[in-house]
């Protein structure tokens, strides 16, 4: 392990509605500090623009589902960047030998009496590997929500040691020719009355925080200053925004791009000769710890990234992420160490409040506040 605390305190996760909003659902968030390998490995995904190598993931979010009857708990990745929810199954014991999944739980069909097999093959490519497994359905609970014959994957052959839950958009399912579209987690939730709109909302809170909140149906208007700023997304079948620059210490060191907002990638990727000027800025040079860049805990810096209309700013103490030796990780990197696609990630977000809107393909976007304060709203139409 590359921290101290391999785990950061848990957080009850039931599923609630928000108060005085029926069609709001609010889902905490879990923080953990710990190498999973499927933090590490889940983003090379065949259904991204290009397959990616992400090695180095040290903070994940997740999210407490139930699956079955009577009801198996699992503990499972929030990801923004995927659309399915897939567990491990029961009969895996090379990935998850010596206990390495139970955290995050594995599937026994033959315990459900409301488990349906679909007799149809699961299969991701990675670019490390695959995943292999089949299709299934099966009563799905989360607090007060329940989604009866809901669409997973059952994996008995992959990478790492934690599953999935998929809230991307349509389009970037894991299925293959011949194969049914089906109603992902938003999707079921909306078909099922529990939302009005596919749209939710991501706020992860700062780097210190164990916990954030993410939002069915609505929004979180205490949550951010200001308003939200709307923005298209560049591309129907992934998060990717279009961004105007980003400068450091107040010097643009990267023009306009897009990148894809991703809450299952820790840190943030950007263009390698931005990150040059960063790491020549901050004398980081060669060094290295487990293959990621370290930097003086103590450095003071900012980050600007720049949108259409809005401006997130990244302090440093969402950006440093203490190694336990004395000096920090930092949390921006160069996106040759993922094939050279921009990725803002969790050191990103936690700066941000988010909101996806999966019915007009756009995105909200605000600085974040730090607060125990909320005024949830739901969200019936487009964003404003």
């Amino acid at each position: 392990m590359f921290f101290s605390t391999t785990l950061v305190a848990s957080f009850l996760a039931l599923v609630s509605a928000a108060p005085g909003n029926p069609k709001v659902l609010t889902f905490p968030v879990t923080k953990h500090h710990e190498n999973s390998k499927f933090a590490q490995h889940h983003l090379l995904h065949n259904s991204r623009p290009d397959p990616l190598v992400i090695t180095n993931q040290f903070t994940y979010y997740s999210i407490n589902v139930g699956l079955g009857t009577p009801i198996q708990n699992f503990q499972l990745l929030l990801d923004t960047g995927s659309s399915d929810l897939w567990v491990y199954n029961v009969t895996d014991t090379a990935d998850c030998a010596y206990q390495a999944c139970q955290q995050t739980g594995q599937f026994d069909k033959s315990k459900s009496s409301t488990y349906h097999s679909l007799d149809e093959d699961y299969f991701i490519q990675y670019v490390l590997g695959n995943a292999t497994g089949y299709w299934g359905t099966d009563t799905l609970s989360a607090g007060s929500v329940t989604l009866p014959n809901f669409q997973f994957a059952c994996a008995d052959n992959a990478e790492g040691q934690t599953g999935i839950l998929g809230v991307s958009v349509a389009g970037s399912e894991s299925l293959h020719k011949g194969q049914k579209p089906y109603a992902n987690f938003p999707l079921a939730l909306q078909n099922a009355g529990y939302i009005d709109r596919r749209v939710y909302s991501l706020y992860l809170d700062q780097n210190d925080a164990t916990n954030g909140t993410f939002l069915l149906g609505g929004v979180d208007y205490a949550k951010f200053n200001g308003s939200l700023t709307v923005l298209p997304l560049a591309t129907p079948n992934a998060f990717f925004v279009d961004y105007k620059s980003i400068a450091f210490d107040g010097e643009q060191v990267a023009e306009a791009g897009a990148a894809v907002l991703d809450s299952g990638t820790s840190f943030t990727y950007i263009p390698d000769a931005a990150y040059q000027k960063i790491a020549k800025k901050l004398n980081i040079g060669d060094n290295t710890f487990f293959g990621m860049t370290t930097v003086d805990c103590n450095k003071d810096f900012e980050l600007e990234f720049n949108f259409d209309g809005v401006t997130i700013k990244a302090l440093k103490e969402q950006m440093l992420i203490p190694s336990g030796l004395g000096d920090c990780f930092f949390g921006l990197q160069s996106n040759t160490l993922s094939q050279n696609i921009t990725l803002f990630g969790d050191t990103f977000l936690r700066n941000a409040y988010v909101a996806y809107d999966l019915e007009d393909s756009q995105i909200g976007l605000a600085q974040a506040v730090y607060t125990d304060k909320t005024d949830i709203r739901p969200i019936t139409g487009p964003l404003k």
